[in-house]
């Protein structure tokens, strides 16, 4: 990555610590977070509900990155907080592989009866899972409230940490990329007006950018069409 013609060095670089210097510490550790979740999802093998929530999240990352200019935060750090914003949901899938894969696949309605079935099934839910092991691995406080919060209703108090991957989450959802098949979703365009200081005119515009965005990344076209947005956006 230090060495890409993006940089436009003249002499290559060597040494992990001036790759470090020249990428700074933000992209750094989002670039190593993604190469551990991509380890991560290898080794729970490559089932259809691993993939559909390894793309779940890092949709969010996408998503949280392309909307840190509105909330004044980093775009590298909003995007390592999205990968890891739903690690619950992999923790309990790493644990019980069968039985998650089967609750995530079956259980419609909205992320509360989500979250009420994991604590059915499991005692914990994929939020309260989250914020333990963010915890137990001794990751900054930055990450425990996303994680156990993403599902949480926008409120004026909420932190713009949470509120920016409520909202990324929310949106990767809308626009097909679920980690639970069954789960409603907002409308798009009402979730894109909640973003801070975006007028209504510009809304179709920044879902096809957005659309464009996880398309380049995913390479394929699974945001939602126009049909689908109007029986309700759901998927």
């Amino acid at each position: 990555m230090a060495n890409s013609a993006a940089h436009g060095r003249s002499h290559r670089i060597h040494t992990i610590e001036k790759a470090v210097v020249l990428l700074g510490l933000d992209r750094t550790r989002s670039l190593a977070t993604k190469t551990a979740f991509d380890g991560m999802i290898r080794s729970l093998g490559g089932s259809l509900t691993v993939q559909s929530c390894w793309r779940h999240s890092l949709a969010t990352a996408l998503i949280a990155r392309w909307l840190a200019p509105f909330y004044r935060l980093h775009p590298d750090l909003v995007y390592t907080t999205g990968l890891m914003h739903d690690i619950g949901r992999l923790g309990l899938l790493s644990a019980e592989p069968k039985q998650y894969s089967e609750l995530l696949a079956s259980v419609d309605g909205t992320n509360e009866d989500m979250l009420l079935a994991e604590r059915w099934a499991f005692r914990v839910d994929h939020c309260e899972a989250g914020l333990f092991l963010t915890k137990t691995w001794g990751l900054p406080q930055g990450f425990w409230l996303p994680s156990s919060q993403h599902h949480v209703a926008k409120h004026p108090t909420t932190a713009r940490c949470v509120d920016i991957i409520r909202l990324a989450c929310g949106l990767a959802n809308a626009l097909g990329y679920k980690a639970a098949p069954m789960v409603q979703t907002e409308l798009p365009e009402a979730l894109v007006e909640q973003i801070p200081d975006l007028g209504h005119p510009r809304v179709l515009s920044s879902l096809s950018i957005l659309s464009q965005l996880l398309e380049r990344e995913f390479g394929d076209a699974q945001g939602i069409t126009q049909d689908e947005r109007g029986s309700g956006g759901r998927k």
